[in-house]
């Protein structure tokens, strides 16, 4: 009878320890106590008195919290909850990790958030999704080879948020589809050596938003692993493309939807974006206005392009200048539309090059399209055939010892449509 009430004993002792272990495992809404302090304190964290798991969601409203070179956790982990809050998190010494399955940064109306990510080994890791300004204003830095992963990363999400994101200091920022400018206002700068990687990316996302990306120095990277780029999708979209930086891509748009508007600047001897899509690699101006700007020595590169692809849109490229004996150049390795069904404009000058298989000014009924060739040294090479006004109305203009060659033109080819070549200057 004894060792049975010791066996009885020793069960519910075990019992207890595994109800233990069951409570601890059980998903909490932790709160930061509001101080500067580290992660790993327990006792910061109310009511529970133990720094989250995994399964907890985890709530910065005030203070500064920093992770130490250790693995840790949330489910859900807030910056800035409530309106009006201020919280800073970092994740800033060699090898320090987190592990959450979404990030919120700024995440109440009024609300600001900042992250900063930097060191070497340092890492934050979002299995769902990384919002920088959800309806607040967010801010995160990645520096000293720092990395960030959000599966869907969302710079200014909702109407009336901020969000900017500064990747410096051969850091990198990791994502499935990126937003710049979801719904809100959204900021992304990429510099000295730092790479992004993302699938489908946007800028200008959603209507009403407003996006800006610039990509600056030499091996700064942003590569979309054969996806696309929006740059004013159905916002308002800004890209810039400097100093020796790359921009890689499957197709570009530029001016997305109806009504919206996007601009891509590739400025400096080095700076290149390059459209790897073999059907349509370049469109400036889908169903809106687009605009294209090369200049010193900077260098784009696609297959078709499209300047005013669809009835109603509107596409300007300008070619200019060069850096030193570099021309700034664009390169089309098939057909170039000026004015396919839309409005479209080509300005090569200052000594700038285009080249192309093809090209069309004013190919569709009802496009207009103007391509102006204008200073020594600038040229338009084709290799095919050129054809001004095939069904539209176009217009070459060649000025100022300007030069435009292809192995055959036609001028006002079908019924209806106008062509119109000027030559002055020479």
């Amino acid at each position: 009878m004894h060792n049975i009430v010791l066996k009885t004993a020793a069960s519910i002792l075990s019992f207890c320890a595994c109800f233990a272990c069951v409570c601890h495992i059980h998903a909490d809404d932790l709160t930061w106590d509001g101080s500067t302090g580290n992660w790993s304190t327990a006792a910061s964290w109310l009511p529970g008195g133990f720094e989250p798991s995994s399964s907890d969601d985890a709530y910065i409203n005030t203070g500064t919290v920093s992770v130490d070179p250790t693995r840790r956790y949330a489910n859900m982990l807030y910056l800035g909850h409530p309106s009006g809050a201020t919280a800073t998190l970092n994740v800033s010494t060699e090898f320090a990790r987190l592990s959450t399955t979404s990030g919120y940064l700024g995440y109440g109306a009024g609300s600001i958030g900042h992250a900063l990510v930097s060191g070497r080994g340092a890492r934050w890791e979002n299995s769902e999704s990384l919002y920088v300004g959800w309806e607040g204003a967010g801010t995160l830095l990645l520096d000293v080879n720092g990395y960030v992963y959000g599966h869907d990363t969302y710079i200014g999400h909702g109407a009336g948020s901020v969000g900017n994101a500064t990747v410096t200091g051969v850091a990198s920022l990791v994502a499935n589809q990126l937003s710049v400018g979801h719904g809100g206002v959204g900021v992304l700068h990429v510099e000295a050596g730092s790479r992004v990687t993302s699938r489908d990316s946007f800028i200008g996302h959603q209507g009403g938003s407003n996006g800006t990306a610039t990509v600056t120095g030499t091996d700064s990277v942003w590569t979309m692993n054969y996806s696309d780029l929006y740059v004013g999708h159905s916002g308002s979209g800004t890209l810039s493309i400097e100093a020796g930086a790359q921009v890689d891509n499957d197709t570009g748009y530029v001016g997305y939807n109806a009504g919206t508007t996007g601009s891509v600047t590739v400025s400096g001897e080095g700076s290149a974006w390059i459209n790897s899509d073999v059907f349509a690699g370049l469109v400036l101006g889908g169903e809106g206005t687009g605009t294209l700007l090369v200049e010193a020595g900077g260098y784009v590169e696609g297959q078709d392009m499209y300047l005013g692809r669809y009835a109603g849109s509107s596409g300007t490229a300008t070619i200019t200048g060069a850096a030193g004996p570099q021309p700034s150049y664009l390169n089309s390795s098939d057909e170039l539309f000026v004015g396919n069904s839309g409005e479209g404009v080509l300005n090569v000058e200052a000594g700038a090059k285009v080249q192309s298989k093809s090209g069309f000014v004013a190919r569709n009924s009802g496009s207009t399209g103007t391509a102006i060739v204008t200073g020594a040294d600038s040229f338009w090479r084709i290799s095919e055939g050129l054809y001004v006004g095939l069904e539209g109305e176009g217009t070459l203009d060649i000025e100022d010892g300007g030069r435009v060659s292809s192995g055959f033109a036609n001028i006002g080819t079908s019924t209806g449509s106008v062509g119109t070549v000027n030559l002055t200057g020479i």
